[in-house]
C-alpha cells in the first residue's frame, strides 16, 4: 500500500469485480460509483462485462470479461451464444456493449435448414430465465490466462466484488485462491434466494450455487451486506460479521435546491425514478390505476416516470395514458433539482412471492437521494421487507404494506391534501440522510474498511 515513490497511500490498489462499470445505470454501479468518488484512477483496477467511456475517467486499469472466460462446454453450436472478445480495455479501445447483446466476435455456425431452426430455439432458451442454470452448467466463467496476468500486472492489494451468479462466485474464489490477495465482496440483494428456481438443471445450479456462497463467505476477509436487516440474517445464517454499506449522498449538492416548504403545486407530481422491472412492474402499474382513480375525484395529479427501461413492456403501456409521463434520465448532475420538484417520491415494490424473497432485505440506490431532497417518499412495499422497516423506525416515508387499492388511494390523498404532512416527512427524511447517508462519512468509513482488508488487519 505504498505510492511509486515509497510513501504510504491512504488508497490501497484495488480490484474491482462485478457484472457492470462503475457510475452504470445498475444499482450496484451506482453504489459503487458513489463509495469509490475520490478514489486516485491508478490505484484502481476494474474487471467487467462491459465498459463505458465515463468509467475509463474512473480507473486507469480495466479488463473486460468475454470469450476466454466464458467457454462453451464442448459439443456445444458456436452461434449458441455471443462474446465480446477478452482483454484490456483502454480509451482506444472499447466496447459500447448493451446489457443484453453484444457483438459475435466468432464465425458463423453455417448451419441451415431444420438444423438452423433447432439451434435458434435453443438459442432463444438460452438467453431466457429458464435457460440460467444451463449456462452456468454449459458456460462457466473462469480465471483465464489472460486474466491472470491481467492481475500480475495490476498488482492489486485486496479484491471487491460484487457476486451476482453462481460464476461471479467461482470467479472470486479462484482469484483468491490463486492470485492470493485479500477478499471482500458486497451483497446488492438477497439474489441466491431466489437465483435457478427454474429451467433445466436448476435444482443442481441453485444447491451449487448455496455452497458456493457458504464458501465465499468463509473464504473473504470481509463480508459486506447492502444494509442493517441483510447484514443482521446474513450473520445470523452464516455465522459471520457482516458490514453495512448502501448507496451515499453529497449533501452539499441539495442544500440549495432541497426541499424547505410543502406547498401543493397546482399540479400534483407524484414521481417514480429507477428501473422497471423485477420486483416493481405490478406496482408501478398500481400506482398509475390509483393516480387515475384521484383524477376522477377531482383531485390534480399525474404521475411521472423516469427509466432507462422506456422501452420495456409497462412503460410502453403507461406511455399511452394522459395522465402517465415516461421519460429517459436526464443528466446526473440535474438530478437533485429533479427530486426536489416533485410533490411526492415513490419507492415501489411488488407483493408476489419471488419478488419478496428478491427485495426483503433490499435497500433501494435511490433511496438516500430521495430523503436528501426533502420531497414526501410513498413507501408502497410490503411489511416484512427492509425498506419499511427503515421508513416507519426513521419516520421518513408514508407507508402502504398491503396491496390494497382503498389503501393506497388513502395514503396518495392524504400527501395530496396535507402539506403539514408532506412536511413532517420531508423534514424527517433529511434529517435521515444527513444522519445515516452523508458521503463525506460514508466513503472514508468504507476506505477505512478496505485499508484494513488490504493491510491484513482482517482476517477470514
Amino acid at each position: 500500500m505504498r505510492t511509486p515513490d515509497g510513501a504510504p497511500s491512504r488508497f490501497p490498489r484495488l480490484a474491482v469485480v462485478a457484472r457492470g462499470c462503475i457510475e452504470d445505470v445498475t444499482g450496484g454501479g451506482i453504489t459503487l460509483g458513489s463509495l469509490l468518488e475520490g478514489w486516485p484512477p491508478d490505484r484502481l483496477g476494474v474487471v467487467s462485462e462491459y465498459f463505458r467511456p465515463p468509467q475509463l475517467e474512473r480507473s486507469t486499469w480495466n479488463y473486460q470479461l468475454g470469450s476466454e472466460e466464458y467457454r462453451l462446454v464442448a459439443p456445444l453450436p458456436r452461434g449458441l451464444t455471443r462474446f465480446e472478445t477478452s482483454g484490456a480495455v483502454t480509451p482506444s479501445r472499447w466496447h459500447p456493449v448493451a446489457h443484453s447483446t453484444s457483438s459475435d466476435t466468432r464465425p458463423s455456425t453455417g448451419h441451415t435448414g431444420v438444423c438452423r431452426g433447432s439451434v435458434g430455439m435453443l438459442r432463444r432458451y438460452w438467453k431466457s430465465t429458464s435457460g440460467q442454470a444451463l449456462r452456468e452448467t454449459l458456460r462457466p466463467l473462469r480465471l483465464s490466462r489472460n486474466l491472470r496476468a491481467w492481475f500480475r500486472d495490476f498488482r492489486p492489494d485486496l479484491v471487491y466484488g460484487q457476486p451476482s451468479s453462481l460464476g461471479t462466485i467461482r470467479l472470486l474464489l479462484s482469484i483468491r485462491e490463486e492470485i492470493g490477495v485479500p477478499l471482500a465482496f458486497h451483497v446488492m440483494d438477497d439474489w441466491p434466494a431466489v437465483a435457478y428456481q427454474r429451467g433445466l438443471l436448476h435444482r443442481r445450479v441453485h444447491r451449487q450455487t448455496m455452497a458456493a456462497f457458504a464458501e465465499l463467505v468463509a473464504a473473504s476477509e470481509a463480508c459486506i451486506a447492502i444494509g442493517d436487516a441483510m447484514a443482521e440474517q446474513y450473520q445470523a445464517v452464516y455465522g459471520r460479521e457482516f458490514e453495512s454499506f448502501q448507496n451515499c449522498v453529497a449533501l452539499e449538492q441539495y442544500r440549495a435546491v432541497g426541499r424547505c416548504e410543502w406547498e401543493r403545486s397546482d399540479v400534483f407530481h407524484v414521481a417514480y425514478r429507477g428501473r422497471i422491472g423485477l420486483a416493481v412492474e405490478r406496482s408501478i402499474l398500481d400506482l398509475a390505476e390509483s393516480v387515475e382513480r384521484l383524477r376522477s375525484r377531482g383531485m390534480s395529479i399525474v404521475l411521472d416516470i423516469t427509466t432507462p427501461d422506456v422501452n420495456c413492456r409497462v412503460a410502453k403501456m403507461l406511455a399511452f395514458s394522459k395522465h402517465v409521463a415516461v421519460a429517459e434520465p436526464g443528466r446526473l448532475d440535474a438530478l437533485p433539482g429533479a427530486l426536489a420538484s416533485a410533490d411526492v417520491l415513490l419507492l415501489p415494490y411488488d407483493f408476489d412471492a419471488r419478488s419478496q424473497a428478491f427485495i426483503r432485505l433490499s435497500v433501494p440506490t435511490k433511496l438516500p437521494e430521495c430523503l436528501a431532497s426533502g420531497t414526501p417518499v410513498l413507501v408502497y412495499a410490503p411489511n416484512d421487507t427492509a425498506v419499511v422497516r427503515y421508513a416507519r423506525k426513521d419516520g421518513w416515508g408514508m407507508v402502504v404494506p398491503t396491496r390494497e387499492p382503498s389503501m393506497l388511494d388513502s395514503a396518495l390523498a392524504r400527501l395530496y391534501e396535507d402539506a403539514g404532512l408532506r412536511r413532517t416527512l420531508g423534514e424527517a427524511g433529511k434529517a435521515t440522510a444527513s444522519r445515516n447517508h452523508d458521503a463525506a462519512v460514508v466513503r472514508e468509513r468504507f476506505r477505512h474498511l478496505l485499508a484494513a482488508v488490504a493491510s491484513g488487519h482482517r482476517s477470514p
